[in-house]
């Protein structure tokens, strides 16, 4: 569970370790494979932040050849559903559209053992409560970290006996990234996570002292000139 303020690094707090997690644990995306669903998925509340997070996540992936895929409303959802059944490594999506391709059978999460809950608050906010719990139902559960398994080394130790013999998977891992931790988040960090480590950066519900937020309210045919303007005074 991250907590921090807007702005201090959350795209690659979470992407650098899910791309490792790809490349020491996953197998070669073939046709076959790629059947199963994406082995990673991210899920943040709106259109724009999903493409935000893509830009970011292409950035880190470019070299490694993973094939990162987004999947947001506005968008032909039978051209979403062909691209998804070519197979992808990561996917990022909002959870409405997200939950449409899954119960139109578009795509499946049967081996997506990684996943990524963006400004979770937000999420809750906008409603997506039922879509994200129906989403993370629909993930594989077999292998979620028991309830009652002690939190010291022998497990991790054990686990990585057992992975190397290859007696069992990887534990699921599930990530909350939020600003804020409202009732609705901590029940959805009970629910989903084991045990989980939580890391606070800043002082949380607020932005970062070097991003400054102006809000500016202009008429839709008004907005190119104020975006020249305020490019201009930026030189």
């Amino acid at each position: 569970i991250g907590l921090a303020e807007t702005g201090s690094g959350k795209t690659a707090a979470f992407v650098l370790p899910m791309l490792s997690y790809i490349m020491n644990h996953c197998p070669e995306l073939t046709p076959e494979i790629a059947e199963e669903g994406p082995f990673a998925l991210i899920m943040a509340p709106t259109r724009e932040l999903v493409q935000q997070i893509e830009g970011e996540t292409k950035k880190f992936s470019r070299h490694l050849g993973y094939k990162v895929f987004s999947i947001v409303g506005g968008v032909n959802i039978e051209e979403q559903g062909y691209a998804l059944r070519l197979g992808a490594h990561i996917i990022i999506a909002s959870p409405g559209r997200l939950n449409d391709c899954l119960e139109n059978g578009y795509m499946v999460l049967n081996q997506c053992n990684y996943i990524v809950l963006d400004e979770a608050d937000r999420m809750i906010d906008l409603g997506f409560a039922p879509q994200i719990q129906s989403v993370l139902d629909a993930m594989p559960s077999s292998n979620m970290r028991p309830e009652d398994e002690e939190d010291d080394d022998e497990p991790a130790k054990k686990q990585d006996a057992d992975e190397t013999a290859g007696d069992r998977p990887l534990y699921r891992q599930t990530f909350l990234f939020s600003a804020t931790m409202p009732p609705a988040v901590e029940k959805l960090a009970k629910k989903y996570c084991r045990q989980p480590a939580i890391i606070q950066i800043g002082e949380t519900g607020r932005v970062v002292d070097r991003i400054e937020q102006v809000v500016k309210v202009v008429s839709e045919g008004a907005k190119p000139r104020e975006l020249e303007t305020v490019m201009q005074d930026l030189e």
